[in-house]
């Protein structure tokens, strides 16, 4: 999770903080969850928190 959201953000524009900060968030967000996944409304909502879109 860190590593593609890390990677999402550097291809998509973002500094190396801000795809750190995005890739920590989502990190954190799936070891509190069961499973390997996240849901899309859960990635939405890290990416409009992190990166305001």
């Amino acid at each position: 999770m860190f590593a593609g959201a890390f990677l999402y953000a550097i291809t998509h524009g973002h500094d190396f903080v801000t795809a750190g900060n995005l890739a920590a968030a989502a990190a954190a967000r799936l070891v509190t969850e069961f499973g390997p996944r996240l849901s899309a409304e859960t990635h939405q909502q890290i990416r409009q928190d992190i990166l305001g879109k």
